[in-house]
């Protein structure tokens, strides 16, 4: 069966996998093979350690440890408020 529009024009079939496969031959032209390695790569190569592990780095230590602290007794107030 023949599928048409509004006004009686036909519509072409659409197959979806070729489409695909022309895509992903585009792809690999314009960017190459690896691409998706390269981005991780500049991912992995990007990342930080961040705030903490800066401190550290920095050797700073009393920082962190007042950090620390501060964070334990929020979390001791939060766990023991339930117990009211």
């Amino acid at each position: 069966m023949t599928k048409v529009d509004k006004l009686g024009r036909k519509i072409p079939e659409f197959d979806r996998s070729a489409a695909n496969k022309k895509g992903a031959a585009t792809r690999k032209e314009i960017y190459g093979t690896d691409t998706h390695s390269r981005a991780g790569s500049v991912g992995g190569r990007v990342r930080t350690r961040g705030y903490f592990g800066k401190l550290k780095d920095d050797g700073q230590t009393e920082e962190l440890k007042k950090l620390s602290q501060k964070g334990l007794e929020v979390r001791r107030s939060h766990t023991n408020q339930g117990d009211e």
